[in-house]
């Protein structure tokens, strides 16, 4: 990255020397394991790369399995819902510089404070590792990686968050889950999504990319590959990712186009979903202080 300056989407950090930006969800495939993996990267110069995909995966036909997720027709009923469902998402703990995220803590978080079916039907655990993970070649910018996610060939996905984790703050940590949980809840990866209704948020992303008033993240503007249909198709799937984090975090930053796509996303599977309280809950549980948006939308 060129520019020391923080912008939309992206946050520095103030432990390492100078200034080192935070990169989000890296797309790359682990051909020893048969996963798709998305990881989170901390860019000692600018960005993440794609690797190969895995066209199967890619372009896989499939039935979404709408059947599955619970529609509750309250927000009582919502509630009672998420606290007493059957919950198989494995967790644990995880390092962060300001104290451990332990592994109850987690599990609540991800149970309760993120939308229905975007967690319980894609992930089967979230995790953290002590070994350190340099970043792929191809997204044209260097450093290391602080989480990934990888989808087996079964449609599950696991994060897993390395030890670049303990130098970062749980805020920045809980913002990098909700990144994630975004490419465990893609067009690719969706099983939710039939495939025409997968392919059509891959083009309205694909569109957002071209547009002026589209969510600046100096992440996906600086990623850079000779092969442009690979860097477009990088791009739009990085750019999911950040609206959906930044939606999790603070809606009202997004424009009303990108807010209506995630918003529109997640009511597929949750109608009830408030991202506000949601965050307000996430990080009381993480024991993080928030400040209420400007603009609540």
């Amino acid at each position: 990255m060129n520019s020391l300056e923080s912008t939309p989407g992206t946050r520095s950090t103030e432990n390492k020397e100078n200034v080192i930006k935070k990169k989000r969800g890296l797309r790359m495939i682990d051909q020893m394991a048969i996963s798709l993996a998305f990881t989170l990267v901390t860019g000692f110069s600018a960005g993440k790369i794609a690797e190969s995909r895995q066209t199967e995966a890619k372009g896989r036909d499939r039935i979404a399995s709408k059947s599955k997720i619970p529609k509750p027709k309250s927000y009582d009923e919502r509630e009672r819902l998420l606290k007493n469902r059957r919950f198989e998402t494995e967790t644990k703990h995880i390092e962060t510089r300001d104290g451990d995220i332990d592994h109850e803590t987690l599990r609540t978080i991800l149970k309760e404070t993120y939308p229905i079916g975007w967690v319980e039907d894609e992930i089967r655990i979230v995790e953290s590792s002590p070994k350190r993970k340099p970043m792929p070649a191809k997204y044209g910018m260097g450093g290391v990686a602080l989480a990934s996610c990888y989808r087996d060939i079964d449609g599950k996905s696991e994060i897993v968050f390395h030890v670049d984790s303990r130098d970062e703050s749980k805020e920045y940590v809980i913002g990098t889950i909700g990144h994630e949980l975004a490419h465990a809840n893609d067009w690719i990866s969706d099983d939710h999504l039939t495939a025409t209704e997968g392919e059509e948020l891959r083009n309205r992303i694909k569109s957002r990319l071209r547009s002026p008033d589209r969510f600046l993240s100096s992440y996906v503007e600086e990623i850079n590959n000779a092969n442009e249909e690979e860097e477009l198709e990088t791009k739009a799937i990085e750019y999911w990712a950040e609206i959906c984090e930044q939606y999790f975090d603070d809606a009202t930053k997004l424009s009303v186009e990108d807010f209506n796509i995630v918003d529109g996303h997640i009511k597929k599977t949750d109608r009830l979903f408030g991202w506000l309280g949601a965050k307000e809950r996430r990080y009381r549980l993480a024991g993080i202080k928030i400040e209420p948006p400007q603009n609540y939308r």
